[in-house]
């Protein structure tokens, strides 16, 4: 076994041999040994860990195979990659070689930057021109003349075309069978170009055609909407003579002095010749034609307990009754006798959320004989409504965080006021996402924050809900009282009503966080002594004598309640047992 020794130099992303490597068609039984130096410690920052590493080599021959060959490790420093002898020992074997070597440890794999390296032909493979040692790059032309080989079969052509010639090991090349075979090239290549001259010609017959077709299309789809217009001119000469008509007599039936009744009974008549002629068309079988038509739209969009009035028009041969069935969303809901004419029926109860189907059938009365129809109508019921978490109990000292919600699959306008000033707006698509926005800080006391969307639903746009919220915003180093109250009612409060009222009071000199008081039946009468305490406290800060004989009319009131119920405040029950045992 011979080896040679080659120093595989690392810059970056670049390998390279510091000597070439000179390897021939047939050697074998050769290992190259690479030390591998790696100049910017890039790859191999610590080459004595490397001994031992197992090995991977990739290489490409050039006939562009690819394909893996493994050493067991790296022994002494160096790489080793062997030339076998099936590795050089045919022609398309020679040329260049790319090798890639990947190291492979117990917890890790690099692979280094691939690099070149050539297999020469040997002397004997430039010279002659035998098939089987010759080869292309290094092959030449005899030049001994075509005499001994003139009565030589160059190719064959039958009725199927070229026969393709297998050539054999020992076959000789001669001038004339080249030239013979560039003669062949050049005659197909004159014929290619002529198939390319043709189809050019054909793409242009085919472009005028094109256009000529497209002309008459043109001039055809011309006559055929001037007969259609012409058509359209007629029909409306028509309807506007019969309007006429149908005006002249309606005009004849109002002269009359029994109006209401003439014009009703007329009517009536018309109708009755207009079911005639449906009889007679339908072969005077006798058979009740009955129709359903719309008068308000079939596509409906409302919100929820909404009042939704479904008007149709029901007509038939002599004006004869039918029976009407409701069905809504796959449930029939009523049935009914109806008249000729137009109904109403408001469906507002019947209804869900989403998509709801209302189905309307009218069918003959038992012992006639008819024909129904049916008419459906969609409703969608949209639930748009605007949410809220914000704690309004909280006293604010800096910007205050809005929280809302926008809940409804429709494009929603949101409208934020403070004390009753639009200060913000936007517009939003989504639905039951949360959404915040920042309200500026706010002066000493209290202040309204209202919230509300408007929305197109049917139509209409409408109006949702409203949040109002009063809040406490404090300044530092004010120290006025502050009471604020979030009691809103826009229903009828009868006489003698019990009322629930929450409200929050603020303090600083007797609680510097403030207390937030929501009404209850216990809470009331607990927060009723601590109103009375901080309004007893604030009147002698002004200077005004004031006693406690408030505060302890209203503690007598609040021992009534049941201790049970007491116990559930117990911050609020010893701030105010604490400031009875101060007052006795």
């Amino acid at each position: 076994m011979i080896s040679r020794n080659f120093d595989l130099v690392l810059r970056g992303n670049d390998a390279r041999l510091r000597e070439k490597i000179y390897v021939y068609r047939g050697d074998y039984g050769i290992d190259l040994k690479f030390n591998i130096l790696d100049s910017l410690d890039y790859y191999l920052s610590e080459r004595n860990d490397l001994e031992g590493t197992a090995v991977t080599i990739l290489f490409t021959n050039p006939s562009g195979d690819s394909m893996y060959t493994t050493e067991s490790t790296i022994h002494e420093g160096f790489v080793t990659f062997r030339i076998t002898e099936d590795m050089t020992d045919d022609f398309e074997e020679i040329g260049e070689y790319t090798l890639q070597i990947r190291l492979i440890g117990r917890d890790y794999r690099v692979t280094i930057p691939a690099f070149k390296f050539n297999v020469s032909p040997i002397i004997s493979d430039t010279n002659g021109s035998i098939i089987g040692t010759a080869r292309v790059g290094f092959a030449r032309v005899a030049a001994s003349g075509t005499s001994p080989v003139s009565d030589l079969t160059l190719f064959s052509v039958d009725s199927d075309g070229y026969i393709k010639t297998n050539w054999q090991n020992g076959d000789v090349i001669t001038r004339d069978k080249m030239n013979k075979i560039e003669s062949g090239i050049f005659d197909n290549s004159q014929i290619i170009n002529d198939i390319s001259n043709s189809v050019d010609d054909m793409g242009r017959d085919i472009r005028q055609l094109e256009n000529k077709l497209e002309n008459e299309i043109e001039q055809n789809l011309e006559n055929v909407q001037n007969i259609i217009d012409t058509e359209v001119s007629t029909m409306q000469r028509n309807i506007r003579s019969l309007q006429k008509k149908v005006n002249e007599n309606t005009r004849n039936i109002s002269d009359n002095n029994d109006n209401d009744i003439i014009q009703d009974s007329s009517i009536r008549a018309l109708r009755r010749k207009v079911s005639v002629l449906e009889m007679l068309a339908d072969g005077g079988s006798g058979v009740v034609i009955m129709a359903l038509a719309n008068v308000t739209d079939t596509n409906v969009t409302t919100l929820p307990d909404h009042d939704v009035d479904i008007r149709y028009e029901y007509s038939a041969s002599y004006d004869t009754a039918g029976i009407v069935t409701y069905n809504i969303n796959g449930l029939d809901i009523r049935s009914e006798k109806i008249e000729v004419g137009v109904i109403s029926f408001n469906v507002k109860s019947y209804l869900k959320k989403g998509s709801n189907v209302i189905n309307i059938s009218v069918n003959p009365l038992p012992g006639d004989n008819g024909r129904g129809d049916s008419i459906t109508f969609n409703v969608e019921v949209i639930d748009v409504a605007l949410n809220s978490n914000f704690n309004y109990q909280k006293i604010y000292k800096d910007v205050i965080d809005f929280n809302y919600t926008p809940v409804g699959a429709v494009e929603k306008t949101i409208h934020i006021l403070v004390d009753e000033t639009e200060i913000y707006t936007e517009t939003v698509i989504s639905s039951g996402i949360q959404r915040s926005y920042q309200i500026p800080k706010q002066s000493h006391g209290t202040h309204l924050i209202e919230a509300y969307m408007e929305a197109v639903v049917g139509g209409s746009t409408v109006t949702t809900n409203k949040l109002s919220y009063e809040i406490i915003t404090v300044v530092e180093g004010n120290n006025t009282p502050i009471i604020s109250m979030n009691y809103r009612n826009e229903k009828d409060i009868t006489q003698y009503s019990l009322v629930s009222i929450p409200y929050a009071g603020y303090h600083y000199t007797q609680n510097p966080n403030s207390l937030v008081h929501t009404c209850s039946n216990a809470k009331s009468k607990i927060h009723v002594v601590l109103a009375a305490i901080s309004n007893t406290l604030f009147l002698r800060e002004r200077g005004e004598q004031m006693d406690d004989s408030l505060v302890l009319y209203n503690y007598e009131n609040l021992k009534k309640i049941n201790p049970k119920e007491l116990e559930l405040f117990p911050n609020e029950m010893k701030e105010i047992e604490d400031y009875i045992k101060n007052i006795k």
